[in-house]
């Protein structure tokens, strides 16, 4: 998840996800062989990951999809031919 986040700073076109997850992820880790550097660079890893898995999850919860299904246009019923 960081390094992509760090791939979409730096490419703001339509570069493939991959190639940005591959960019973010060199630059991650350049960035934790630089002593005192590495430390927060890993916490920051571990927040973003932790913060994709828990809008993950919240996403994932039944009275999520509720107030989704609620807040949805309503849908015209087809016409049925006889």
């Amino acid at each position: 998840m960081s390094a992509y986040y760090i791939g979409r700073l730096l490419f703001r076109g339509n570069q493939h996800p991959v190639i940005k997850a591959l960019v973010g992820g060199a630059i991650l880790i350049v960035a934790l062989h630089i002593p005192w550097l590495n430390i927060v660079v890993w916490a920051a890893m571990v927040f973003f990951g932790l913060g994709a898995e828990l809008l993950a999850i919240y996403d994932r919860r039944p009275w999520r999809r509720a107030r989704q299904d609620e807040n949805a246009p309503a849908q015209p019923t087809p016409l049925r031919k006889f």
